[in-house]
C-alpha cells in the first residue's frame, strides 16, 4: 500500500469556480473525493448537478492550469483519472457553468464560433473569446488549422478538403467537435453528430447531403 502523502500533495488545493451562471442562486456544488487508483494514478469523483457542465484542471504550481481533455455535463457521478507520478505536488480544480446547453462539448460558451471540446483539446480556455482568423478563407480558425495540421493554410477556399477521405469535408467535421483527420464513420460508439444504420453504416451528418449504391455504401457527398 502506497503511502498517504501522494493523496494530501493532490488534495493540496481543491477550487471550484463558477463561470457564467444563467441562475440567480445556484446549488451547491458537492465536494470532490479522491480514491487510489494505480501506477501513480488517483481518481478525482463528484456528484454533478443537474444542467451544469464541468471543465477539470490540473496544475503542478498553481499557476499553470492544463485543461483535461474531456466535459462532463448534468446530474449523476461524475470523475476523471489523474496521473501525478514523477510530481512532487499536483493541484485539482473544477470549473463549471450553469449556462444552459443541451450539447457542453458543441455549445459555444466564449460566444466565438468555437465549440468548448475543440478549445479544450487545444489548451485554450473555453469560456475566453478567441479572436476570429481565417487567413484562407475557408471558414476554419486559424488556430483549429494549426492544431490539426499543423499549419493556418491546409484546406481550399470554401473549406473543400476531406484531410481522412470519409466524403464529409473537414469544416463539417470540425464544427461537429470530432478530429477531422480520423476517420469516425466506422465507428457507430463515437461521439459525434453522425448517424449509422443497423449495419454501423453512416447514414447521414449534420449539413452534409450523402449519395450511396445500391447496397446502401456511401459514394460521395455534397
Amino acid at each position: 500500500m502506497k503511502s498517504p502523502t501522494p493523496l494530501l500533495l493532490l488534495v493540496a488545493l481543491f477550487a471550484v469556480s463558477l463561470l457564467g451562471t444563467a441562475l440567480a442562486d445556484p446549488p451547491e456544488q458537492p465536494q470532490v473525493s479522491f480514491t487510489e487508483g494505480t501506477a501513480g494514478t488517483w481518481n478525482a469523483d463528484w456528484a454533478g448537478v443537474a444542467g451544469r457542465s464541468y471543465f477539470p484542471q490540473g496544475s503542478t504550481d498553481l499557476v499553470g492550469w492544463e485543461w483535461f481533455p474531456l466535459i462532463e455535463f448534468s446530474d449523476g457521478p461524475k470523475g476523471v483519472g489523474v496521473d501525478v507520478e514523477g510530481s512532487a505536488k499536483y493541484f485539482f480544480r473544477l470549473q463549471y457553468t450553469d449556462e444552459p446547453t443541451t450539447d457542453p462539448e458543441l455549445e459555444d460558451f466564449a460566444h466565438d464560433g468555437i465549440g468548448s471540446l475543440i478549445k479544450v483539446l487545444m489548451g485554450l480556455d473555453p469560456f475566453e473569446p478567441l479572436a476570429w482568423e481565417d487567413t484562407d478563407s475557408d471558414g476554419i480558425h486559424d488556430a483549429i488549422e494549426r492544431f490539426w495540421f499543423s499549419n493556418s493554410l491546409a484546406g481550399t477556399e470554401g473549406g473543400d478538403d476531406d484531410a481522412n477521405g470519409n466524403g464529409i469535408r473537414d469544416v463539417f467535421e470540425i464544427q461537429a467537435g470530432n478530429d477531422p483527420t480520423w476517420d469516425l464513420t466506422g465507428d457507430s460508439d463515437s461521439r459525434s453528430n453522425y448517424t449509422y444504420d443497423v449495419m454501423g453504416r453512416l447514414t447521414g451528418a449534420d449539413g452534409v447531403a450523402y449519395v450511396f449504391d445500391i447496397e446502401g455504401n456511401l459514394e460521395s457527398s455534397n
